[in-house]
C-alpha cells in the first residue's frame, strides 16, 4: 500500500469506481466519523484503502485495527474487507484479530474461510457465498451504499458491550 491517502490522488487518474471511492472518502457520513475519531484514513493504492478504527479499550487488545478495503467496482459491488496487519502488509492473524460475543462473534468468526474475511451483508465475499443476504438483511450492501455504512457497522461492532478484545491464540 503506497503511503499516501486519496488526498494526494488527482480525481483525472481515477475511473468511475475510483472517482465513486474518491468521493465517498470526502462524504460528510465519511468525514462525520473521521471528525469524531471513529475513523481515519492511512493508505491508498486503489483499488485498496486502509482505514484504522477505533476500538474500546480492552486488556491486551489495541486501541484500533486497521481494515484494508479493495473497492473494485466500487460502488456496483460492495468492498472486500480484511482485517490488515500494516506493519507486515498482509491479513492480521487471527490471534490478534478483534473478538466477542453476539455480533461481533459472528462478524470476526474464525471458522469461516479461514477467518480470512468478514460474516456480513456489507462484505463482497460473504455476499457472493451468500446470494439470499441482499433480500434478507436491509443492511445489505446496494449501490446507494458508502464505506461510511461499513465503517459504521465496523465501529459499533468494536465499541459495544460484545466487543471483548482479542481471540488469542
Amino acid at each position: 500500500m503506497a503511503t499516501g491517502t486519496s488526498e494526494d490522488i488527482s480525481m483525472g487518474e481515477l475511473g468511475p469506481d475510483g472517482r465513486a471511492l474518491h468521493s465517498d472518502l470526502r462524504s460528510p457520513a465519511f468525514s462525520y466519523g473521521a471528525d469524531a475519531g471513529w475513523w481515519r484514513e492511512v493508505g491508498w493504492a486503489f483499488p485498496n484503502v486502509d482505514i484504522v478504527v477505533a476500538a474500546a479499550p480492552r486488556e491486551g487488545a489495541p486501541k484500533e485495527f486497521v481494515f484494508r478495503f479493495e473497492c473494485t467496482n466500487y460502488k456496483q459491488q460492495a468492498p472486500l474487507c480484511v482485517v490488515w496487519d500494516a506493519e507486515a502488509n498482509g491479513p492480521l492473524p487471527l490471534s490478534q484479530r478483534p473478538f466477542g460475543r453476539d455480533q461481533v462473534g459472528i462478524v470476526f468468526r474464525r471458522d469461516w474461510e479461514g477467518g480470512k474475511y468478514l460474516y456480513t451483508p456489507l462484505d463482497r465475499y460473504a455476499l457472493q457465498t451468500h446470494s439470499d443476504w441482499p433480500a434478507k438483511y436491509r443492511s445489505a450492501w446496494k449501490v446507494t451504499s458508502e464505506l461510511a455504512d461499513y465503517l459504521n457497522h465496523l465501529h459499533g461492532l468494536l465499541n459495544s458491550r460484545s466487543y471483548t478484545g482479542l481471540a488469542g491464540p
